[in-house]
């Protein structure tokens, strides 16, 4: 009896583990169908959404939110700032991005729970040889083709951070630290153009076929070998840290101005040069390089005339070779506190051998004032006015006399006696102004 019992015990044991392994792969079995099911109805989702004026990134942020789905897509390639407008009410998601994306030819595509956008390639109407040109036979679908290929220098070492650019578009790319690159370029034949600070750029038609390309870039020796002038002596450009700018002095020579200074107005950035006077010899010219460096203290940078401390003032522009602007702060490392607010070094011209030189310049230009006060010339008027003055102010001033205003008023007075004179007119004048230099320019040794 009792081996009776347990064999039916381990036999409803052995029932119930099947049973449980059975349900267990159902179960299992469903959760895996689901997934894709899911999926498949994603498009199918009624959706209701109204924009008004809302830019594309915006809309597709609401529209994630509303149909709690997620896109995928690449945010420099599609246009995110556009405007857009919908108007779906309990419509499939199909259907709503139909509506969205199409018109701004962006396709899309689903990839298990996700929604993929890209941009909608070129479509072309070819023609079969025969048929008018108008009637389209079929479809040809144009895409971008990956250049890639490396720069390189004249030794052939890779050149990182040189700028690819297409020509006459905003694509490009930029060379990696090896200079390797790799750049989308539309169909067809197209220019591309490699360039970079102190290499001599390259335009390159690159055919539709072709779909590598290395370049290798010279140095531009002409931009690297100027010399400027720089503290106590000269340097090539290409062995500066600091900020300097070179004036061009036959630009400055045409310029007809008073003084070698004004001359320099525009000429160097960061420059700003003021004038306080207009009065002939003394027109009070201040310089300021890149702002004021301190407040209640002279700002103006200091100025060195073949390495001695002078003034542009008195320096004609026939006498000048060149003209440095030393701006940063690296001036001062040389010539000390005084150069804080930056240096202007002048070199003035030298004997050269060979036969002598004669040059002749002369100027002629006419200076007139450009604001004239309009004030009261007449005496009778001006006596009266200030009768009026003295009697509202109260003040000590003797008023004129009655009498003496009346023979003043008179139209048939002296003249001589009782003038009406125009002070303004006497004083502030067009005059003209003529400039004339001549210098002799040779070397005895």
């Amino acid at each position: 009896m009792k081996k009776t019992l347990t064999a039916k015990r381990l036999l409803c044991q052995l029932l119930m583990k099947s049973l449980q392994q059975i349900v267990l792969l159902i179960v299992v079995a469903q959760l895996a169908v689901a997934g894709p099911l899911a999926g498949q109805n994603l498009l199918e989702k009624r959706v209701t959404l109204n924009l008004n004026r809302a830019t594309l990134g915006s809309a597709l942020q609401q529209l994630e939110k509303t149909a709690e789905i997620k896109f995928s897509y690449n945010s420099r390639m599609l246009p995110l700032k556009f405007t857009v407008s919908l108007n779906a009410q309990n419509e499939p998601l199909a259907a709503v991005l139909d509506k969205l994306l199409l018109p701004n030819k962006i396709s899309y595509k689903q990839v298990s729970n996700r929604i993929v956008l890209r941009n909608q390639p070129e479509v072309i109407n070819a023609t079969e040889p025969g048929l008018a040109p108008d009637v389209p036979k079929y479809a040809t679908v144009v895409e971008d083709r990956s250049l890639v290929g490396k720069v390189s220098g004249e030794k052939g070492e890779g050149l990182p951070g040189i700028n690819i650019v297409i020509k006459g578009s905003q694509r490009g790319a930029v060379t990696n630290a090896d200079g390797s690159y790799s750049l989308l370029v539309p169909d067809g034949a197209q220019t591309v153009v490699f360039s970079s600070v102190g290499y001599i750029s390259q335009e390159i038609v690159v055919s539709a076929e072709r779909t590598a390309l290395d370049v290798s870039l010279k140095v531009d020796e002409k931009a690297l070998e100027e010399v400027v002038v720089v503290g106590y002596g000269t340097q090539k450009k290409v062995n500066l840290t600091g900020a300097v700018s070179t004036v061009n002095v036959d630009h400055m020579q045409s310029r007809q101005v008073s003084n070698s200074l004004a001359a320099l107005q525009g000429q160097v950035t960061g420059l700003r040069i003021s004038q306080g006077t207009g009065m002939p010899g003394r027109e009070s010219v201040s310089l300021q390089l890149r702002g004021a460096s301190s407040w209640g203290t002279n700002t103006s940078p200091l100025v060195l005339v073949d390495g001695v401390v002078g003034s542009l003032d008195v320096l004609p522009m026939s006498d000048i070779e060149s003209i440095s602007v030393l701006k940063d702060a690296a001036s001062a490392s040389i010539y000390g506190a005084r150069a804080a607010n930056g240096v202007i070094l002048v070199t003035t011209k030298q004997g050269k051998k060979g036969k002598p030189a004669l040059t002749y310049n002369m100027s002629l230009r006419t200076q007139s004032p450009t604001g004239v006060p309009n004030q009261i010339w007449n005496s009778g008027q001006y006596m009266e006015l200030f009768n009026k003055a003295v009697a509202r102010n109260a003040v000590s001033a003797v008023p004129f006399p009655q009498s003496l205003i009346d023979k003043y008023k008179d139209p048939n007075r002296n003249k001589d006696m009782f003038p009406d004179y125009n002070w303004a007119d006497a004083v502030w004048k067009s005059a003209p102004m003529q400039e004339h230099n001549v210098g002799v320019r040779f070397r005895c040794i």
